[in-house]
């Protein structure tokens, strides 16, 4: 490559927010990422604990499909309150915190 052919790349700061970084309203954004942030927490979780999905079926019996999901990534599936439900069966507490825009 040449310096006549070198290409000039801008680079933005982004929000706290991917999701509104690509794009999405702010409102959307702000459901995705609540939802990508229940999700996390319940991976981390269950990778800590080190289950198989043999006792992840055990554990969550008909709702074992639904995790192998979440596991995967594929959130659009799943309300807030779901994932919410499933991180209490698991006994974790989960807490809103709400906080004025800067």
């Amino acid at each position: 490559m040449t310096p006549d052919e070198l290409i000039t790349i801008s680079i933005e700061s982004g929000s706290n927010n991917l999701f509104e970084d690509i794009g999405f309203t702010p409102e959307e954004a702000a459901s995705l990422k609540i939802k990508s942030d229940l999700a996390l927490k319940l991976r981390q979780h269950l990778e800590e604990q080190r289950l198989d999905s043999d006792e992840i079926t055990q554990f969550f019996g008909s709702n074992a499909i639904k995790i192998e999901d979440i596991i995967e990534g594929e959130l659009d599936r799943f309300t807030i309150e779901e994932l919410v439900a499933l991180l209490l069966h698991i006994g974790l507490q989960v807490k809103v915190e709400v906080f004025p825009l800067v």
